[in-house]
């Protein structure tokens, strides 16, 4: 019922990490291990959900797309073996699925950028080393937000984290992160200024049938409990499996796990197939 001390997270994170996990969708030329999204997906959907949430590669990929061979040189290998924890600050009370809404500022000062702005329901906010922050940097031609990813240190641009007490998913480390003026260096910024949208979108296509079967395995793993109960469980002298409205209610719930696997599945094998996937 409690969130994992760091180092038990820790240790979660390097054995997912021995398997290839952190670093999935980078090509092993580049040092990943460079997984279809479909194995990743059957990966992961194997996964409790506390190693669900501390195996992800989800930040990996996004310093990799865009980030300099310097800044994956600096952040990668560290992210990727599990001794640094970071995380991705993207939604805000207003804003998150859609990138237009953040409002999170980071204004140039010289050799850094002055952050200030709020993020919330991050994963790892509790327990990251450093944060993958998506902000607003100047407007573009037609008024509308220039949108930059920065690498905040806590380390040498300090944050406040507060954590958020959920109803479940405990062992994400969910929490809220507060910015106020803090300064980051200029050459923390990943990618070019305007890419985060894409990379974003491009991270997302995957992320999500991946939650989905998260969802599929704790699903599973309910059904599987509930079946057990309606074999045990006896009223008015039968087992209450026995009942055909008991079955029907199984039944239904089985076909709603399967759908929804096979759902995420072929997400996974659309983005393989360089197909759409939306």
């Amino acid at each position: 019922d409690t969130p994992l001390p760091k180092e038990a997270a820790r240790q979660i994170k390097r054995i997912g990490a021995r398997q290839g996990l952190t670093s999935a969708r980078i090509p092993e030329k580049d040092g990943g291990s460079g997984m279809s999204a479909m194995t990743l997906g059957l990966m992961m959907e194997q996964l409790p959900v506390a190693a669900f949430f501390m195996c992800g590669d989800a930040v990996s990929t996004r310093i990799y797309l865009g980030g300099t061979p310097e800044q994956r040189e600096r952040y990668l290998p560290g992210i990727i073996s599990g001794d640094i924890f970071a995380s991705s600050g993207i939604t805000e009370t207003a804003g998150g699925s859609d990138p237009r809404g953040i409002r999170t500022k980071a204004v140039p000062d010289g050799d850094h950028m002055i952050v200030n702005g709020h993020k919330i329901w991050v994963s790892g906010a509790t327990t990251s080393d450093m944060i993958l922050l998506t902000a607003v940097s100047g407007k573009d031609d037609k008024g509308r937000g220039i949108l930059i990813r920065i690498m905040v240190e806590e380390s040498e641009s300090p944050y406040i984290r507060k954590g958020i007490r959920t109803l479940g998913l405990r062992q994400g480390h969910i929490g809220e992160l507060f910015f106020d003026d803090c300064r980051v260096p200029k050459r923390n910024i990943i990618g070019e200024p305007g890419d985060a949208s894409r990379v974003l979108a491009e991270t997302w296509l995957v992320q999500r049938p991946l939650f989905g079967l998260m969802a599929v395995n704790m699903a599973q793993k309910a059904f599987e409990a509930a079946q057990t109960y309606a074999g045990e469980r006896v009223v008015f002298g039968r087992k209450i499996g026995g009942f055909q409205l008991v079955q029907k209610l199984l039944a239904d719930i089985s076909t709603a796990i399967t759908t929804s696997r096979l759902l995420c599945y072929y997400a996974l094998s659309c983005i393989d197939n360089k197909q759409n996937a939306n």
